[in-house]
């Protein structure tokens, strides 16, 4: 999750760049689902903050049901609905 200290257009052109797998945009907070590692996303988001500082970043990995859904979620709604 990310909170930009002003919120602009170009703050979300910004995260879009970035080519996320999901944004989810409520108010001046983003938050977005990413593959690759956390230093990698760190090292993104710190390149990010130089220009359009940050009130509050929070990086966090999926957790085991995140990740359950993400690979096996598409079979299960395919065998509902097939």
């Amino acid at each position: 999750m990310v909170r930009f200290q002003h919120n602009t257009p170009e703050t979300a052109a910004v995260l879009q760049s970035l080519s996320p797998r999901s944004v989810r945009a409520q108010g001046s907070e983003y938050e977005l689902t990413v593959e690759g590692s956390e230093d990698q996303w760190i090292r993104e988001m710190a390149r990010i903050s130089e220009r359009y500082p940050f009130e509050h970043l929070e990086i966090r990995a999926a957790d085991l049901e995140e990740i359950f859904f993400e690979l096996y979620g598409d079979v299960a709604e395919e065998a509902v609905t097939g």
